[in-house]
């Protein structure tokens, strides 16, 4: 009896590489917030210096005050889509929706 599952399968049966999405696992909490604030700093479009994130069993609390709705936007994007964030709270207010409420 040969064992022969060291060969390598032809090219047509190759199947690429599917790992276990980011999403479902779990990260830490420094380890989300880490990448989060990291991520929130180097965006081009985005002033996070007024953000301040908090991050407890995966949930993400963003709260302060950024210059605009666009901006908040961003932030909340950014949170939601970074791997380990499983729910979100956003506490953050624009410059523009105080301005609006004034008017």
């Amino acid at each position: 009896m040969s064992d022969t599952s060291w060969r390598l399968r032809p090219r047509d049966e190759w199947r690429p590489y599917a790992p276990t999405p980011v999403s479902r696992c779990r990260r830490s909490d420094e380890a989300i917030l880490d990448d989060l604030t990291g991520q929130l700093a180097d965006h081009p479009r985005l002033d996070a210096t007024g953000i301040d994130v908090s991050v407890q069993e995966g949930c993400v609390t963003l709260r302060g005050i950024v210059p605009s709705q666009g901006q908040k936007r961003i932030a909340e994007a950014i949170a939601a889509a970074t791997p380990g964030v499983r729910d979100l709270v956003d506490r953050l207010r624009s410059l523009t929706e105080d301005t609006d409420r004034a008017a």
